[in-house]
């Protein structure tokens, strides 16, 4: 984790970090790059388990916390099912490193959560489905309005040497599409 110049100023203004403090900050990029990987899958959820339990051994519960505060951080209505999964099993699994696990509250929160989440999905999803129904209706609507109104300005145009037809034809999934022909006179 690379601090901006801004933040790199402000800790020059605050003065030099405690050797404690120093530990601390490598510890957190460590954490950062153990819950990238597994993320992206390349740490199973036992390995981060048994990461975080060594760290509990040296004294470093305040990770667990961390780690989790990560995780649930990650956590969003717009989340797909499989980072959902991840976030929960994560989260569960490093509330059994706790001396005072609070596991049953954690889970029946996140399932709230995931709830909550799969509702949003579903409204957002009927929302947009109305939307493009409304969309395509009002397209339909003006392509059968200039379709009539463009027959009769070419028949005008064109001085009856032919006639414009307009024909409708049911086109893939049921959407339809206006064709403008010319017909013999």
């Amino acid at each position: 984790m690379e601090l901006s110049p801004l933040a790199k100023e402000r800790l020059a203004s605050l003065g030099e970090l405690s050797q404690e403090e120093r530990e601390k900050l490598g510890h957190s990029q460590e954490l950062s790059s153990l819950l990238s990987s597994y993320f992206t899958g390349k740490l199973p959820v036992e390995s981060l388990w048994k990461v975080l339990k060594e760290y509990k051994d040296e004294g470093k519960e305040y990770l667990i916390k961390e780690a989790q505060v990560n995780l649930a951080n990650a956590v969003s209505l717009g989340a797909d099912e499989q980072s959902l999964k991840m976030c929960r099993e994560g989260i569960l699994t490093l509330e059994t490193l706790k001396e005072n696990s609070q596991y049953s509250m954690l889970e029946a929160n996140l399932s709230l959560i995931e709830n909550l989440c799969r509702q949003y999905k579903q409204e957002r999803e009927q929302a947009s489905d109305t939307m493009k129904s409304d969309v395509e209706r009002q397209i339909k609507a003006a392509a059968q309005q200039i379709a009539q109104e463009t027959r009769k300005e070419m028949a005008v145009d064109v001085k009856g040497s032919a006639e414009l037809g307009v024909m409708r034809s049911d086109v893939n999934n049921g959407h339809e599409t206006f064709h403008i022909a010319n017909s013999p006179a």
